[in-house]
């Protein structure tokens, strides 16, 4: 066997030995194109310029909360159906809710009003709780017997049809919130507002005390608000679910100079936690979208619905540290030269309830603790100004 037969028989085992990682070393195809071998694939951490959170939506689905009054740019209104009477409805002689709020502020009058359209709980209403019949204004005592009208307790109980309960609002006073049990809220001690009965029975008068078969509360925006301003300046960001309000985190970014004309690599979103409200086995699974507003500072929100990156964190981590994957749309920020795009952090609906974490945010006192983007990028080679041939 001569020289060149063994050269030709160990070229393929040489060819195969040259082959890398390549999701550390980055070899491909448009990396070799973009890339001179002399030229070395560099890293930049930037902080984000300025963030804020702030109160969204009222989420559809499971409440373990009422809202009801003004609570900064939101007035809640909360609705109730009782059902289960215990006699026939001639026999009713006296009926009353009783409302004991697990937060109370202000002092105010609050308005009851009878529902004559079907609602549903877990789905929000188009506007409040539509069609009303019949309502009156009371003072609010809490913890006290608010009278309602026999009459309509009597429908409720003769025809199932006519049961749509009662829909509950703060007389129209700037500060004035209450904030009360709902029936899904089985762990909590705090009672839901409950119907109180008085009724004949044989000869005997008796009261029963029935809790609510659905309850559901809405928001509308009562005034115009600036997000940014809401939490603004704050140490801390809160992202999940709270009081049954979707709270979300929008930060705006500043791609710098020395990447603008790059390949990017890879881009992570990096967030240091300083609390987290999760029981054993929670978690909470994130989003991020990137803001078509041209401003983090305005009073209404439009997101792209494409999803920019997603991630999760779990109660069992021990790490202080959420890592979420944004390298698809730097890169393509590079590519249609947004140097100073906006992007919205928020838990997605399946993340459960009451679970929330808290952000350090760009204006905690320290550097190292800000939300940053690291970015793994290769420079453009002299000449090109990072376009490929």
């Amino acid at each position: 066997m001569n020289m060149r037969t063994h050269i030709l028989r160990l070229l393929p085992l040489l060819l195969m030995s040259c082959g890398t990682d390549n999701s550390d070393t980055m070899v491909g195809a448009d990396f070799i194109i973009d890339r001179d071998w002399s030229t070395p694939v560099d890293t930049v951490f930037f902080p984000v310029r300025s963030d804020t959170w702030f109160e969204a939506i009222v989420q559809g689905g499971r409440q373990e909360d009422l809202l009801i009054g003004r609570n900064r740019k939101f007035f809640f209104t909360a609705a109730v159906r009782w059902d289960d009477f215990p006699a026939v409805p001639d026999s009713f002689v006296s009926a009353g809710i009783r409302i004991e709020p697990v937060l109370f502020e202000g002092s105010s009058e609050i308005r009851i009003e009878r529902i004559s359209e079907d609602w549903t709980e877990g789905v929000p209403a188009d506007s409040a709780f539509a069609v009303l019949t019949g309502g009156y204004t009371t003072p609010l005592t809490p913890g006290g017997l608010i009278p309602i009208d026999i009459d309509w307790v009597r429908t409720w109980a003769d025809s199932a049809g006519s049961n749509r309960g009662l829909q509950i609002s703060m007389v129209d006073d700037d500060g004035s919130f209450l904030r009360v049990a709902a029936h899904e809220d089985t762990d909590s001690t705090a009672r839901p507002i409950v119907l109180e009965l008085v009724y004949n029975d044989s000869a005997t008068v008796d009261t029963a005390r029935i809790d609510p078969v659905a309850d559901r509360f809405d928001g509308t925006k009562s005034k115009e608000s600036d997000y940014a301003a809401d939490n603004e300046p704050s140490d801390t960001l809160l992202v999940g679910m709270r009081e049954s309000l979707t709270n979300q985190a929008m930060f705006q970014l500043s791609l710098p100079e020395k990447i603008r004309t790059a390949t990017v690599n890879r881009a992570k979103l990096i967030l240091s936690l300083s609390g987290a409200r999760l029981d054993e086995g929670d978690f909470i699974d994130f989003e991020v979208h990137t803001v078509l507003n041209d401003s983090i500072t305005t009073d209404s929100i439009a997101i792209d619905a494409v999803i920019a990156a997603s991630g999760a964190y779990a109660a069992a981590e021990s790490s202080a540290v959420i890592t979420l994957d944004m390298t698809s749309f730097v890169a393509s920020w590079v590519a249609d030269k947004v140097f100073a795009p906006r992007i919205l952090l928020r838990a997605t609906q399946n993340s459960g309830w009451r679970r929330y974490v808290s952000i350090v945010s760009a204006d905690a006192p320290t550097d190292s603790l800000r939300p940053r983007l690291d970015v793994l990028f290769t420079p453009p080679r002299p000449g090109f100004e990072g376009e490929k041939r």
